[in-house]
């Protein structure tokens, strides 16, 4: 009996022990429970007072507006009170003169002494033709006055119950360092308490990249459906940028962080012609443009006096033979070819992309038109070497007065292009890029003559 009772007891403790582990194991789940409970009373707590922040700050705001308004209203009725006083005031002295008159002209026609009526008829017919005559006061009408609401004040908020941690969700792979106007684009993975990737269609992701001159980047958001989220974005200048994430108003850990952008490496893709006079070969080009909307490449082959055609991707297509020498060529919004020929009269013609001639652009202002390229909104700008003058010419040939002098210096200008709302031209005299508001202004220069890396 004592060997089996000493083997039970044994087997008894055994299972006593694991109890007592499960009993742990509880005591610790428990405690866990309990931790996250009391996180998330703290989270209710720090929701709720977001929320009456914020609606005392609506009431503070609405508060104030309807005092400002009341005060506008106080304005305008002040205003229409005192015109509308003076008006009266004006019949009222409109009406005294008439009624004395007519009071007058009365008393003498009671007495009805003819002496009188002879000597002061003149006098009263006068004075009463004086005051029909007199311009009389109109009548004040007032503006109507109304109360629209263009954007009403309004609190667009949600109260969001999900299982994401926006302490333990992270973000995927986002370059620290990219290219500016290069797209780029990174995750975003929301997860639970316990580390594991989530989902909630409530979640809300905000996202904000501020670039180095404080405007927002533009940014799409693609929801996978699974707790990841890609976000595109380009930058457009150089510089640091700050990007920022939010899940559900709460900051990402790490964010706000800090991302650099860097010039655009351009990389040698592929080269096009060679020297000499047949098809698809060049003898000086001076110049090339491509068309926005057929991607077509146009090449002014100077020495053998003709536009060639090249395909996006190089293939030689055709020419468009000329009588002198182009020195410059350029594309139209609509995909017609704007050439250059200074020996036709110092005329801009004007081709299709197949060749056909259209027209002559013969502007009376332009003497030795050497450079031309288009603005945004079409129109022609024409670099006058000859006058060191540049010039706008409408999309449809006809002159406008918007022109640029911009050097002091006799024929140092040879290219001028428009970009952002600012003109560039390049001044051979002074060794740099000078750079001018829309309106002809100048504003600054780029580089200077040297062989450094600004020069």
């Amino acid at each position: 009996m004592q060997k089996a009772a000493d083997e039970h007891k044994m087997q008894i403790a055994d299972a006593l022990e694991k109890v007592k582990t499960e009993v742990s194991v509880y005591e610790n789940q428990m405690k866990k429970e309990k931790e996250l409970m009391d996180k998330s009373k703290l989270e209710i707590s720090a929701a709720q007072r977001k929320m009456t922040e914020t609606v005392d700050n609506c009431i503070r705001i609405l508060t104030k507006h309807k005092s400002a308004v009341n005060a506008k209203f106080d304005e305008i009725n002040q205003a229409q009170q005192k015109v509308h006083a003076t008006q009266l005031e004006n019949f009222q002295f409109a009406i005294t003169q008439l009624k004395s008159s007519v009071e007058q002209g009365e008393n003498i026609l009671e007495r009805n002494i003819n002496a009188e009526i002879l000597q002061t008829k003149q006098v009263i017919i006068g004075r009463c033709e004086e005051l029909l005559n007199v311009r009389k006061p109109e009548i004040y009408k007032p503006p109507h006055v109304h109360y629209m609401v263009e954007n009403i004040t309004a609190i667009c908020d949600r109260v969001i119950v999900s299982n994401t941690d926006s302490s333990l969700s992270m973000e995927g792979h986002c370059d620290k360092e990219s290219e500016e106007k290069t797209e780029r684009s990174f995750t975003i993975i929301t997860r639970d308490s316990n580390g594991i990737q989530c989902y909630n269609e409530d979640d809300h992701i905000k996202v904000d990249i501020e670039s180095p001159t404080g405007s927002k980047s533009t940014t799409e958001i693609t929801d996978s459906k699974d707790g990841k989220y890609t976000v595109t974005y380009r930058p457009e200048c150089v510089g640091q940028y700050r990007v920022g994430i939010e899940i559900n108003g709460q900051p990402l850990t790490g964010s706000p962080w800090s991302a650099q952008v860097v010039p655009h490496q351009y990389q040698f893709v592929f080269k096009f012609g060679s020297h000499g006079n047949g098809p698809g070969q060049l003898n000086r080009g001076y110049d090339i443009a491509v068309s926005e909307k057929t991607g077509t490449i146009a090449v002014a082959d100077f020495e053998n006096k003709r536009i060639q055609l090249f395909s996006s991707d190089g293939n030689y297509l055709r020419e468009i033979k000329l009588k002198n020498n182009c020195v410059t060529v350029a594309f139209t919004k609509s995909g017609d070819i704007i050439a250059v020929v200074p020996m036709d009269d110092h005329m801009i013609s004007l081709f299709t992309e197949s060749g056909q001639f259209i027209k002559h652009i013969n502007d009376e202002h332009l003497d030795f038109p050497v450079h031309v390229s288009v603005g945004n909104d079409g129109s022609i700008i024409a670099c006058d070497w000859k006058n060191n003058e540049i010039r706008v010419i409408s999309p449809d040939g006809m002159h406008l007065p918007q022109f640029l002098r911009a050097s002091d210096c006799d024929q140092s200008l040879y290219c001028a292009v428009y970009h952002q709302d600012r003109f560039f031209v390049s001044d051979a005299e002074a060794n740099c890029i000078k750079v001018f508001s829309k309106e002809g202004k100048f504003l600054y220069n780029i580089g200077s003559e040297g062989t450094g890396d600004d020069s």
